[in-house]
This record gives structure tokens, C-alpha cells and sequence, in this order.
């Protein structure tokens, strides 16, 4: 997770001064995987993960 988000930080697509550990260990939380459980039920994996990751980096766009 964290260098997906470096390589995101790298491309512009997220702002530099985004914490990256703190941003990967929210990503990897227990918290996100309940989250991930809800949302699979009403849809599919990558469409799960994808809403979770524009909560939660949404804020973090350049």
C-alpha cells in the first residue's frame, strides 16, 4: 500500500504533504476492513476498494 500511494504521490495525484505511513496504516486498518466487508455485499471487490479509497483519499488530491 505504501508505495502505491508514493508512486500516487510521484504522479502528482495525491498532495505531497499527505502523511504516507499514516495514510497506508488507515488503508490497512481494521476499520477499513469492516468497511470493505459492508460495501462487498452490495458490490463487487475492486468497486469496494475503490469507494474506500476515495473516502479516505479524497482529501488527499493535489
Amino acid at each position: 500500500v505504501l508505495s502505491i500511494l508514493e508512486e500516487l504521490v510521484a504522479d502528482g495525484t495525491l498532495r505531497k504533504d499527505l502523511d504516507l505511513p499514516l495514510a497506508a496504516l488507515l488503508i490497512q486498518s481494521v476499520v477499513l476492513a469492516w468497511i470493505f466487508d459492508r460495501s462487498r455485499e452490495e458490490h463487487d471487490a475492486a468497486e469496494a476498494v475503490d469507494r474506500i479509497l476515495d473516502i479516505f483519499l479524497n482529501g488527499a488530491r493535489a
